[in-house]
């Protein structure tokens, strides 16, 4: 019988158990519970119906199946009475049911993240992530560094359940494969996810990074879901994705995140002035404080004449692309993520005057342009979610 005809429900062990198109809608319900849960801790039976438009009497359906599987917890004590009927009692996710890592891939570092069933980073391993002369060596590394940091693990791994990754470049969702990474000429038809899936031994799944970014804000701000939000990365290179109502987007084929692309007249891609590689490669005398974004490290680069025209350029065009993108979406907010921003200093102070200042000669108000927190690992724990 093939996918996607119906054939009913049947009776398993006492429980209900739909298959074919059935089962589907019913796992998308289940999924859609699970979600709410673990986005609002000690949320109701009856505001879950409520949010998922179904009766209260079918989401309580769904109780008894997920708190016997452990994946839910119920508490005893009623959180509040809700209207007439039982005491409501609030539901958790059990953080310990699975594991999932994620990965997150740039030019200069590869991260990994462990993270439990409410999607807390448990785990971190953080290596460089070195220029090679061709794909092969390219390969190799991958597999090398994944498998250092699953020893790293230890006994967590064998929790985990499955491999998120996050994907850099230009990503063919189809094969797994990065066909183009402009940052490193020779990371070129990289079969990411095959490696990854060969020395892992668990499923893999991969998506494009910054909208790992916006998946990740989408668990963590709940409120978030009900905005138009733009998530730019300014790492490596720089992208963006959107988050319009809940919903993620990235443009066709994985391109139109890649804003580090758009070209000057003569032919130079704005991440070579802005982006932290070019910056890095501009500027390799500072010290790692600066890139983690410490306010004294960056206020010592910018008292520097020299550094302090490059830095100056870099957030002027920022501010800029970040204006302009802004300004035919109309977002209520722009999230930023970057290590240099992980400390409140005088680089966002910069970035912030430059992006308020092209709002103002556009004739538009002022929008809400904040830094994301966290931002060192969180491409990769949006890859485990």
């Amino acid at each position: 019988m093939g996918f996607g005809q119906t054939t009913g429900i049947r009776k398993n062990n006492g429980y209900m158990t739909a298959t074919g198109d059935q089962a589907v809608k019913l796992e998308e319900k289940r999924n859609m519970f699970l979600s709410l849960v673990r986005k609002y801790p000690g949320i109701s039976r009856r505001d879950c119906a409520i949010a998922m438009r179904v009766s209260t009497f079918y989401a309580s359906k769904l109780v008894p199946e997920l708190v016997d599987a452990g994946i839910v917890t119920e508490e005893d004590t009623p959180a509040k009475i809700c209207g007439r009927g039982r005491p409501s009692k609030p539901l958790f996710i059990n953080p310990e049911y699975e594991y999932f890592a994620g990965i997150d891939l740039e030019a200069r570092s590869w991260r990994m993240v462990i993270a439990n069933f409410q999607g807390d980073i448990i785990h971190t391993f953080i290596r460089p992530f070195k220029a090679c002369s061709n794909s092969y060596e390219y390969c190799s590394q991958l597999e090398n560094i994944l498998a250092e940091a699953i020893d790293n693990a230890g006994e967590k791994w064998e929790k985990v359940k499955a491999v998120g990754i996050g994907a850099p470049g230009f990503l063919n969702d189809e094969t797994g494969i990065i066909e183009n990474y402009e940052i490193l000429p020779e990371f070129k038809n990289i079969p990411l996810r095959d490696i990854c899936k060969t020395v892992a031994g668990k499923p893999v799944f991969i998506q494009n990074n910054v909208y790992n970014l916006a998946t990740y804000d989408l668990l963590k701000r709940p409120e978030s879901e009900g905005r138009s939000v733009i998530h730019v990365a300014l790492r490596s290179g720089i992208s963006a994705a959107l988050n319009l109502n809940g919903v993620v987007y990235k443009g066709s084929s994985n391109m139109a995140g890649e804003v580090g692309l758009s070209l000057f007249s003569n032919l130079e891609m704005l991440q070579r002035f802005a982006g932290l590689s070019g910056l890095n490669d501009e500027l390799p005398e500072l010290p790692a404080e600066f890139w983690s974004g410490e306010s004294e490290a960056v206020d010592n680069a910018l008292n520097n004449q020299e550094y302090f025209k490059t830095l100056d350029k870099a957030m002027s065009l920022f501010s800029v692309t970040l204006a302009n993108i802004s300004s035919f979406l109309d977002p209520d907010e722009l999230v930023i993520y970057s290590t240099i921003f992980q400390e409140p200093n005088r680089l966002w102070d910069m970035l912030q005057t430059g992006f308020d200042r092209c709002r103002h000669e556009q004739g538009l108000k002022p929008a809400d342009l904040r830094p994301a927190e966290a931002s060192e690992f969180t491409p990769a724990n949006g890859a485990a979610i």
